[in-house]
């Protein structure tokens, strides 16, 4: 009988407990993942994922750090610093991707069995390595969650950790992030590494400088139990794994190297007598993982960033929209003071307005701006609360000033949305804020306090629980995406060969051809390309041309030229004189046109 009643002490109360909720949970996760990926999974839908896509894959195959889609802008870099070297017939190298998530990728596709070619006679629904993909990130996902709880646990206590890691994993946000293809979730497990290192660095530190318990007369004297000295090697390595982080987060998105300053500036105040000694190690190691990258892209094409160093100057008026990436010839137009003010104004009034209230995809981030106004008594809860300020001030920044039209082709989805990777570390601050309100409160029942520690659960994941719940979302992002069609126009053409498009991210992916971005002069850049560089084989055009709006995009602007040559080819059958693509197979007209140099289907 007392070893049945120890059992049961041991599955309620005791170690087993634990256990039983660790596994309970882990078991809840899986069947969340399997069932949002059986209704809720979609192809990718932005150009930032097949374009990171299709560069891994070059990596895995052995091909070097070369990109099969191609900007003109790129090509016009790399001319200019090697004009003797014609790239696109000895392959182009990536000048706008930093290589973290790029070779993660690929060692991704050297370990696990990718299959590029659809299979035969079973109608297409999704993309095998898109699924890969997004079994790789959701891994990072569930790793981001450990480390979320734990960091949580160490701030606060087991409830909060347990509430905000409920709050992470039930954000609908992170989920749409984790099948998207996009880095964001090698970003968030990145940064929540970086403040595992700095937590403990800043306990370790105050446990250090904590003076010894005085003795009151009268009371009785407790034992003292001397405080553990970390070694300068133990604060070497914490310091040396921070500069990793910060490091890589700089190789996956050059603007998130900004966040070497709040990480500094946080060990300046949090360190204590090893300040110098952190400090130093952090930014030698950042120096050290970074440096080598910028040096590879200044003697490449002459650029510290590559062409991304031309961000800030996208989403002006002199460069609206895609010109300045699609720009082959001419001289690149410098930006005038106001017109990076303006941006800058325009942006962050944005952010401010629309994406901090919703940090994270959840109305939880708000109970974090609450926070901010509680007077924590704890010195880490308040160091590390100005610390995710900080971050969030760079990264609002940095934001403002390097949007581009990634952001208005994908508003909710994209690399650019920086501030994304705070929102984590933002719900552990608000989930700390309702369990102190919770406190204020005289429950009578302990019922009562769970119950509305369960609505609170149900009402930061119902946007999750909405998206479970019927209809099922249809897998493919169409427009303008249609994988099968992408593979009928790339099967014509040889391995070698050149298209055109304004997809040519999808093509390079999808297809595995070369593929440039329309140019954005038709008649200069086009045969500049064609004539002097390399032949192009084949035009695609797809909806994002034929449903341009008409007055701004047919009839007007500057960037008209190609949705004119469209509707010629359409409307009135007409290709201008000396165009070298002019026969058309069937089947694509009216959302699409495709045009080769000859007749390449039976």
């Amino acid at each position: 009988m007392t070893g049945i009643q120890d059992l049961i002490y041991k599955l309620e109360e005791g170690s087993w407990g634990r256990y039983i909720k660790m596994g309970t949970l882990f078991l809840m996760l899986l069947a969340l993942v399997t069932w949002y990926d059986l209704r809720e999974y979609k192809n990718f839908g932005t150009q930032e994922a097949m374009d990171q896509a299709q560069l891994a894959r070059n990596l895995a195959q052995g091909r070097g750090y070369v990109t099969d889609f191609v900007r003109p802008l790129d090509l016009k870099v790399l001319q200019e610093k090697n004009p003797g070297v014609n790239y696109l017939k000895t392959g182009v190298p990536d000048i706008s991707n930093p290589p973290a998530y790029s070779g993660l990728l690929a060692l991704w596709m050297k370990v696990v069995p990718f299959h590029y070619e659809p299979t035969k006679g079973v109608a297409f629904l999704t993309y095998q390595p898109e699924r890969m993909i997004m079994v790789l990130n959701q891994l990072l996902f569930a790793f981001s969650t450990v480390l979320l709880f734990f960091l949580a646990r160490r701030l606060f206590d087991a409830q909060v950790a347990w509430l905000t890691v409920i709050v992470f994993a039930g954000a609908d946000f992170f989920w749409k992030l984790s099948v998207s293809g996009l880095p964001a979730m090698l970003l968030i497990t990145l940064v929540l590494l970086l403040a595992h290192q700095l937590a403990a660095i800043e306990e370790a530190a105050r446990i250090e400088a904590e003076p010894p318990p005085v003795p009151v007369e009268g009371e009785p004297v407790a034992p003292v139990v001397p405080n553990v000295v970390r070694s300068a090697g133990w604060y070497l390595v914490r310091a040396g794994l921070a500069g990793v982080c910060v490091g890589l987060l700089f190789l996956t998105r050059y603007s998130m190297g900004w966040l070497l300053v709040p990480s500094v500036l946080f060990l300046a105040f949090a360190a204590g007598a090893r300040r110098w000694l952190t400090m130093g190690v952090v930014l030698a190691v950042f120096l050290g993982l970074a440096l080598p990258w910028i040096v590879r892209n200044q003697s490449v094409c002459g650029l510290p960033f590559g062409s991304t160093t031309y961000a800030l100057m996208m989403e002006t008026p002199t460069w609206p929209e895609t010109r300045l990436e699609r720009t082959l010839t001419g001289k690149i137009q410098l930006v005038e003071s106001d017109d990076y003010i303006r941006k800058f104004m325009v942006n962050s009034a944005q952010i401010i307005e629309e994406e901090i209230p919703r940090l994270g995809g959840s109305w939880v981030s708000c109970l974090f701006l609450a926070a901010l106004l509680v007077p924590f008594q704890r010195p880490a809860l308040r160091k590390f609360r100005w610390w995710i300020v900080g971050n969030m001030l760079v990264l609002w920044v940095a934001q403002s000033l390097i949007r581009t039209h990634l952001s208005k082709d994908s508003p909710l989805l994209n690399s650019e949305n920086l501030l994304v990777v705070a929102a984590p570390l933002a719900f552990i601050f608000g989930c700390g804020l309702f369990t102190l309100l919770l406190d204020q409160f005289d429950w009578n029942a302990a019922a009562a306090r769970s119950l509305a520690t369960g609505l609170f659960c149900i009402i930061a994941c119902a946007p999750l629980i909405y998206a479970v719940l019927p209809p099922r979302t249809f897998p493919m992002a169409y427009p303008p995406y249609y994988p099968p069609q992408i593979r009928v126009c790339t099967e014509m053409m040889e391995k070698d060969e050149l298209m055109m498009s304004d997809v040519p991210w999808a093509l390079a992916w999808y297809g595995q051809r070369q593929s440039i971005w329309l140019t954005l002069d038709l008649k200069t850049d086009f045969f500049q390309l064609n004539d002097n560089m390399k032949p192009v084989k084949a035009l695609y055009l797809t909806s994002l041309t034929t449903d341009a709006k008409f007055n701004s995009h047919f009839t007007e602007g500057q960037d008209a030229a190609w949705n004119r040559f469209y509707l010629d080819a359409f409307v009135r059958k007409n290709i201008p004189a000396g165009f070298p693509l002019n026969n058309a197979p069937s089947g694509f007209l009216p959302e699409q046109l495709m045009l080769t140099d000859h007749r390449r289907w039976r």
